[in-house]
């Protein structure tokens, strides 16, 4: 699937020791959905990426206005059940 950014090695290797830093749950919800790519998020069937992981086993997501019809300008969204996120092909810009 798609990627919304390409980490460096070095980029990635901090990466790695941030997250081992972090409590296991948030470990697994990092592995499981990783920050570096493009889901689906249904419902309500828009286009996002992962801004972060909530100890409560929710993320926070952004919905971009270039991404999703209808979505007039760029929101974040807390709160989110991650069960409701599909990984995906990059979206094309509306």
């Amino acid at each position: 699937m798609a990627k919304h950014v390409e980490l460096t090695p070095d980029e990635w290797r901090q990466a790695e020791a941030w997250i081992a830093s972090r409590p296991p749950a948030i470990q697994a919800m990092i592995r499981r959905w990783p920050p570096d790519r493009w889901y689906w998020l249904d419902p309500p069937g828009q286009y996002a990426v992962l801004i972060s992981y909530g100890e409560d086993e929710t993320v926070r997501v952004l919905v971009s206005g270039r991404h999703n019809k209808g979505v007039a300008r760029d929101r974040e969204v807390c709160g989110v059940d991650p069960n409701n996120l599909t990984e995906c092909d990059a979206p094309r810009e509306v």
